[in-house]
């Protein structure tokens, strides 16, 4: 069939008989409008919830939000007395990225499109993360399959945000 379309592999890669290049994947092209997926909260998001209901958060530890966002729970947290620090690649760029006894890397895996990339933000983390380390994604749902089209190990939204949405038992092996 391969070859009756002027196709065949070369190890793993699908290639032309006659040598000539298949065309880029539509994939490689797509710009991410990573900045969309941050949003405004209008209360303390649910990993940070948890964090002071189970006592892991006080106002004698340090707290460093990975991937912050629009900043929400760095500016709550800060005006109720903790000590913190947040960093974002969009939207703080110029803060604080240091050590701290509490990380939270809230819904931040979940929008890298590139795994790479992703696993170096994981490993990061875990470098800054004094004592804890929060980590946050998207989980598969029986309606994320409908949420957009697949794109890499994701899917691409009608926005043109990235999301991948994380099996938990993936989650905890790719931890």
């Amino acid at each position: 069939l391969l070859l009756s379309k002027g196709l065949a592999f070369d190890g793993h890669r699908l290639v032309r008989v006659d040598g000539t290049a298949l065309p880029v994947p539509e994939e490689d092209s797509v710009a991410i409008a990573r900045h969309k997926t941050a949003i405004l909260r209008k209360r303390l998001s649910r990993p940070v919830q948890t964090l002071l209901e189970h006592g892991l958060l006080t106002k004698e530890t340090s707290f460093l939000d990975y991937g912050c966002g629009q900043g929400n729970d760095a500016e709550r947290l800060h005006q109720m007395g903790y000590t913190v620090s947040a960093w974002d690649p969009i939207y703080q760029p110029d803060g604080c990225k240091e050590p701290a006894e509490v990380v939270n890397l809230g819904f931040v895996l979940n929008v890298i499109e590139e795994p790479v990339e992703r696993m170096e933000v994981l490993r990061e983390a875990v470098e800054l993360s004094r004592r804890v380390l929060v980590v946050s994604t998207l989980v598969v749902t029986s309606e994320t399959v409908a949420l957009g089209k697949p794109y890499k190990d994701g899917i691409l939204t009608g926005r043109n945000t990235f999301q991948k949405y994380f099996h938990q038992e993936e989650l905890q092996q790719y931890l």
